[in-house]
């Protein structure tokens, strides 16, 4: 099997808490073919220092003089280290983590076997200390408009050349400015709308813990926009199919 170079990109704020479970959770992936890119979002709290203190070889540490928030971050930090249109981007935010040391090595598997653009689950909430069970995700892909239905979670990952084929103004919201919130259905809409069916992996085993003890959590803060967001993204014209030799 050809060897698939991942992009993992973690972006966040004031994530002091939780970026060291972030940072070693990529480090200590058996799949070694891998990049981590960091966006220090204009911190105030200790997450520089943690940082700094987490250096290793293939680790890639941006930091912004002012808070861009994901969608900002993305246009401006993924592009820089892709080699490929074959690299697969892995969205891991800067206050969640892996679920295990085997995440990498599976989705490579997948990549392989199934040849697929993007894949979408294996979430499990943590919340008061605690890790909930694995949250299944049911799409119908072939028979509903896919801005119709609930969104693709994470682990969320796909091929560069979709990241690359999505207009970046879709990832403005409804002032004309990159969204503060709601980013997933921003790129994962259309995405999955640019992508066959039968090349869109959903995953339900444990990849990835999603923190909701964080109570800067968009979930605990940005509930309002969310729901404006979710509508507006919703609305929005969908995409054609990509064809690919």
């Amino acid at each position: 099997m050809s060897d698939t170079r991942f992009v993992v990109f973690s972006a966040g704020f004031n994530s002091e808490k939780w970026v060291r479970k972030n940072i070693l959770s990529v480090k200590k992936q058996k799949y070694k073919n891998y990049v981590h890119v960091v966006v220090d979002d204009a911190t105030t709290d200790g997450t520089k220092r943690y940082l700094e203190l987490l250096k290793h070889g293939k680790l890639e540490v941006h930091r912004n003089e002012k808070n861009l928030r994901w969608a900002h971050n993305a246009i401006k930090y993924i592009d820089l280290h892709t080699k490929s249109d074959e690299d697969v981007i892995v969205v891991v935010d800067l206050d969640d983590w892996l679920a295990g040391p085997y995440v990498l090595q599976t989705l490579h598997e997948i990549y392989t076997k199934n040849k697929c653009w993007m894949t979408c689950g294996g979430l499990a909430n943590f919340k008061g200390n605690k890790i909930a069970g694995v949250r299944n995700i049911n799409l119908s892909l072939k028979n509903k408009r896919i801005r119709d239905q609930g969104c693709f979670t994470h682990l969320k990952t796909f091929k560069s050349f979709l990241w690359n084929n999505l207009d970046k103004n879709d990832l403005k919201g409804p002032d004309g400015r990159y969204v503060k919130c709601t980013y997933d259905r921003a790129i994962m809409y259309p995405m999955a709308e640019m992508t066959p069916v039968d090349k869109i992996q959903i995953v339900n085993e444990l990849f990835y813990i999603y923190n909701q003890s964080n109570p800067l959590a968009v979930c605990n803060i940005e509930n309002k926009n969310q729901k404006t967001n979710k509508k507006f993204f919703k609305k929005k014209k969908s995409y054609e199919k990509l064809y690919r030799k």
